[in-house]
């Protein structure tokens, strides 16, 4: 739920309990007329049956006839008096008295008003109950009140209309509950329009640092900025907000920096890695050209220490063969035979050629 519905959801709230509170106040006011209306037709009632046990008293003397005519008379008179209906009833339901002369006689029906008559005559308790005729399809409000003799035992009933009580008090109590109900609206009003206003105040602004935000982390645009339209506390947000946008913008550029130079350095780390191996192997070489240079350098220094040696033997050895030679010219046929296959004169020349040879590449 977004905090615009909250808000507004918060004062209405608010706004209908005010009006409950006055829907309260007027039902209690209403209760409190119907309260004050009973209570004063049951003290009229009162004082009608106190009047009427008085009257008999007076009139102890009389036919019952006439004392019927005088309570008659009597009850007219209260009826033209309070504007109401009136009846007086004995033990039986039988009607004595009536502001209707034409019911007098007459037995109470057993409805839900006689009903509630037959218990106010055998517990002597005043009750106030509905009663409804044609005449009056939405009912009359009536109320029974006991008629007691000296020893205050329950000799009738006397019947009351209290309805105009009830609506006088209505209508002296009308002008209280139109200004509570008036209230009540104008509260429900006026709540829902300031919800509503300061709801508006801030989930707009709230809503564009939103919107925003979503936008920084969709696009990954970290140029974008909230508006900053108040200086309230959706400002401040707005503003912290921007902040931590910039904020952020500045670790990413240094993230991003960071990186190329650690790629920097890992591309000169493998560079190094190329050229140590490379070194390696060029020494691994030279290891390798030394040991054989080693390997061949010996015998030639062995050759090189003894071809002086191999020269004047062999210079030795051929002036052998000549001396040779001068003394035995005519040698026997075998020996002359292994000259021959011996190629002694070619021998002589390429043996001289060889020596030189071999001088010059010992360096002599």
């Amino acid at each position: 739920m977004k905090i615009s519905q909250k808000l507004v959801g918060s004062f209405i709230g608010i706004s209908l309990l005010t009006g409950v509170v006055g829907t309260v106040a007027v039902i209690q006011s209403q209760k409190i007329a119907e309260t004050l209306a009973i209570a004063e037709a049951e003290n009229v009632a009162q004082t009608i049956a106190v009047s009427i046990a008085h009257l008999k008293d007076q009139h102890a003397g009389l036919a019952q006839h006439d004392q019927a005519a005088d309570l008659q008379h009597y009850i007219m008179q209260m009826h033209e008096l309070q504007h109401r209906d009136l009846e007086v009833v004995d033990r039986q339901r039988q009607i004595l008295a009536d502001a209707v002369p034409e019911d007098v006689g007459e037995t109470l029906a057993m409805g839900e008003g006689g009903a509630q008559v037959q218990l106010t005559l055998q517990d002597g308790k005043p009750r106030t109950f509905l009663e409804k005729s044609d005449d009056y399809p939405l009912g009359i409000k009536l109320i029974a009140v006991p008629l007691k003799d000296d020893l205050h035992t329950t000799v009738g009933a006397v019947i009351l209309e209290w309805s105009p009580m009830y609506d006088e008090a209505i209508a002296q109590s009308m002008p209280t509950l139109i200004i509570i109900g008036i209230s009540s609206l104008s509260g429900v009003i006026l709540a829902s329009l300031i919800g509503w206003r300061i709801a508006s105040s801030i989930a707009q602004p709230l809503q564009a640092v939103t919107t925003v935000a979503q936008q920084v982390m969709q696009d990954s645009n970290f140029d974008l900025q909230a508006p900053v339209t108040t200086k309230d506390e959706t400002g401040t947000l707005a503003t912290a907000l921007n902040s931590l946008i910039q904020r952020v913008k500045v670790l990413l550029n240094e993230k991003e920096q960071r990186s190329e130079e650690l790629q920097q350095t890992l591309n000169q780390l493998q560079k190094t890695q190329i050229q140590l191996v490379q070194t390696e192997k060029m020494s691994s070489l030279g290891q390798l050209v030394a040991g054989v240079a080693h390997e061949i350098n010996n015998p030639v220094n062995f050759i090189h220490g003894n071809i002086t040696h191999i020269e004047h033997y062999v210079q030795d050895l051929l002036r052998v063969v000549q001396e040779y030679q001068s003394h035995y010219p005519n040698p026997p046929q075998p020996l002359q035979a292994t000259l021959d296959d011996v190629e002694l004169d070619f021998l002589y020349a390429d043996l001289a050629k060889l020596l030189q040879c071999s001088c010059l590449f010992s360096g002599r």
